[in-house]
C-alpha cells in the first residue's frame, strides 16, 4: 500500500509525531511512553523510508504519512539487491537507508560484511 496520497510536511520524525499524533495517545501517556513511540517510528523510517500514523492515532482523523524532508520516498528499500560502481560493481543488499541531503544507503554483502558507504541513490543500480 502506498501512503504518498496522504503525505504531510514535517521537519523530522519528532516534528511529524508532535504535529499529527493525538496528544492523549503520544505525550499524554508519559515521557517514557512517548520516547518508545518515537524510537519505534525512527526504526520504521530507517527500514521503510517513510512512516505513517493511522486514522485512529492521527489528530486529523485520517491517515497521514511522512517521507522525509525530500518529499519523495526512497528508490530502494532494505533488502533490495543492488550494485554500484562505488562498491566495485559487486552484488550487495541494502542494509539501511536514511535521508541526509538525499537518500543514502549502507550495504551488506552475501557473507554478512557491512559496507558503510552512505552512497547516494543516483550511484546505485538494481539487479
Amino acid at each position: 500500500m502506498s501512503f504518498k496520497h496522504c503525505e504531510v510536511r514535517a521537519n523530522n520524525i519528532e516534528d511529524f509525531l508532535n504535529k499529527y499524533y493525538k496528544k492523549s495517545r503520544y505525550t499524554g501517556r508519559g515521557k517514557e511512553y512517548a520516547e518508545l513511540i518515537l524510537e519505534s517510528y525512527r526504526e520504521e523510517f530507517k527500514e521503510r523510508g517513510y512512516i505513517f500514523i493511522s486514522k485512529h492515532e492521527s489528530n486529523t482523523g485520517s491517515v497521514v504519512s511522512w517521507f522525509g524532508k525530500s518529499n519523495k520516498g526512497p528508490k530502494f528499500k532494505v533488502g533490495d539487491r543492488v550494485t554500484s560502481e562505488l562498491i566495485g560493481d559487486r552484488e550487495f543488499y541494502i542494509k539501511e537507508l536514511f535521508y541526509d541531503d538525499g537518500w543514502r544507503y549502507n550495504f551488506i554483502d552475501k557473507n554478512g560484511q557491512t559496507y558503510e558507504h552512505r552512497a547516494l541513490e543516483n550511484t546505485i543500480k538494481a539487479i
